[in-house]
């Protein structure tokens, strides 16, 4: 069963209530770590077609994206988005091989460690929600990296380009995930993210950001 969350109520879902959801769009999205869904709810606006789905662990903070979403069109509505509790590091198999497109924003904390360590068996995880042929699109705040003290204390590696070419980019293709590209954003300098929201919060933090996007292949 999956938790759905719709402001401040929420409602159980089996799988297949789950796929129906998914079915009635043209391709789905998944963004892992979604915090307070608005990135979510806001891509789920200017893509009426695509089942956007919204994973966090934290209920309260998803009550603003899904009360947003719940609201008519008219008002802000988007039907087509869907949040869910989850902890996204133990995520059953729902969503296996039917997303067109994964993301995962700005994470912190565990999920931060999960993606930039990497932990193989969430790397499988996240290659396994995707369709052949499908995205993964990563958004991280290079802030935490670049403080010594603060990027030790959580058990972070030096994530500079050494680093990616040397253990980064082989433990995702070794998943099945193709390194398409990366790229670090300097602080403030204005550039094509993954979302208009993505874009603002780059383009207004005195943070700099790796941005790396990957497909699934066959393997």
């Amino acid at each position: 069963m999956q938790e759905r969350i719709l402001g401040k109520k929420s409602a159980n879902l089996n799988s297949d209530e789950v796929a129906s959801f998914l079915q009635e769009h043209a391709s789905v999205h998944i963004d892992l770590g979604t915090g307070d869904g608005l990135f979510a709810w806001r891509l789920a606006k200017e893509f009426p077609t695509k089942a956007v789905v919204g994973i966090d662990a934290a209920k309260d903070s998803l009550k603003e994206g899904s009360s947003r979403a719940i609201k008519k069109p008219s008002r802000g509505g988007a039907p087509n988005a869907m949040f869910l509790r989850d902890n996204v590091l133990e995520m059953d198999d729902t969503f296996k091989g039917l997303a067109d497109t994964v993301s995962v924003n700005f994470p912190w904390g565990s999920l931060l460690q999960a993606v930039s360590i990497p932990f193989d068996d969430f790397v499988t995880k996240m290659a396994s929600l995707l369709k052949e042929g499908g995205e993964l699109h990563q958004h991280i705040n290079m802030h935490v990296f670049n403080d010594d003290e603060q990027r030790k204390s959580l058990g972070l590696p030096v994530l500079d380009d050494a680093y990616m070419q040397e253990k980064l980019i082989p433990k995702y293709e070794e998943a099945g995930l193709k390194m398409e590209e990366y790229f670090f954003i300097p602080a403030g300098q204005k550039t094509e993210v993954a979302s208009t929201w993505g874009g603002r919060l780059t383009r207004n933090s005195s943070r700099p950001t790796l941005v790396f996007k990957c497909q699934k292949v066959s393997q």
